[in-house]
């Protein structure tokens, strides 16, 4: 008789256990990636976020989400567990429990890192949310589970969308969401990664050619898509290894000072955040 039991791993991990007879294993039980063992109890990384975040299947290649590449860049001593899932906004992921499951299975010493904004912004009333006021509630939902578990909380702007001006300028195209989140991190006293500028900085220092080799640009005869790919919103696997370095990167130094960013006019980009959907939400 087997039964499918999902320990630590919760979001990314499947254990299949078996009875024996009238005995159970219970060291595969109360197994996981660390088997609970509170001698050797590996901290784990929780992930909560959307499809810039997500792991892809190699059906998607190379499309790649920038959590997905975490792992190979830490020691074994830190487990990453990427609960990330397309096309979510903070206000999608916990209707449809995600959180809930997540804090059953935080420990004290963990971390939960947390990045919206992408779908926040999408006019379905199913995921959007107003950045000054819901947004915020949603964002203090995920900071509160962490911190009843004892694991600490971690807010991370979204990536930047790759969308130049004629002139050559990467235009800010989140509106008052990474603001949103910036304001309630020092409100709540959480630690920031402010990803959304440090990627802006890295896609205006690649220009508009370079940058593509960050997103998933992908030309017509390839194996996953044949008609090729233009998407200035999802990455590839070099532009999510190196956002995921660059996380890594603020995560050890989040005290170092931000580079001053040229103020641009924001526009209208609702086609542009639609198109989001069109391609993989």
């Amino acid at each position: 008789m087997t039964y499918s039991y999902r320990p630590r791993g919760v979001c990314s991990q499947r254990m299949d256990i078996e009875l024996e007879g009238n005995t159970i294993q219970s060291v595969k039980v109360i197994g996981g990636c660390d088997g609970w063992r509170p001698d050797r109890r590996v901290p784990t990384w929780f992930l909560c976020g959307d499809s810039t975040m997500a792991d892809y299947p190699l059906s998607a290649a190379p499309m790649t989400g920038w959590g997905q590449k975490l792992q190979a860049l830490l020691p074994e001593t830190i487990y990453v567990n990427n609960c990330a899932v397309n096309g979510r906004s903070s206000k999608s992921f916990i209707a449809e429990k995600r959180l809930n499951f997540i804090e059953l299975c935080l420990r004290k010493g963990d971390k939960l890192i947390i990045s919206f904004s992408h779908n926040d912004e999408k006019p379905d009333p199913a995921r959007n949310t107003n950045p000054r006021v819901t947004f915020p509630e949603y964002l203090s939902m995920y900071i509160d589970a962490a911190r009843r578990q004892g694991a600490e909380p971690i807010l991370v702007t979204p990536i930047a969308r790759r969308h130049f001006s004629e002139s050559g300028q990467l235009i800010p195209t989140h509106g008052p969401y990474p603001d949103a989140m910036r304001n309630l991190a020092d409100y709540r006293g959480v630690r920031l990664i402010d990803l959304e500028k440090a990627t802006m900085q890295m896609v205006q220092s690649a220009g508009m050619e370079n940058s593509k080799r960050i997103y998933c640009h992908v030309p017509a005869g390839s194996r996953n898509y044949p008609d090729g790919l233009s998407d200035n919103s999802h990455l590839q696997e070099e532009g999510a290894s190196r956002i995921a370095g660059l996380f890594l990167s603020r995560m050890k130094a989040s005290d170092v000072k931000e580079a001053d960013f040229e103020t641009v006019e924001e526009g209208d980009y609702s086609d542009l955040i639609a198109r989001e959907d069109s391609v993989l939400c």
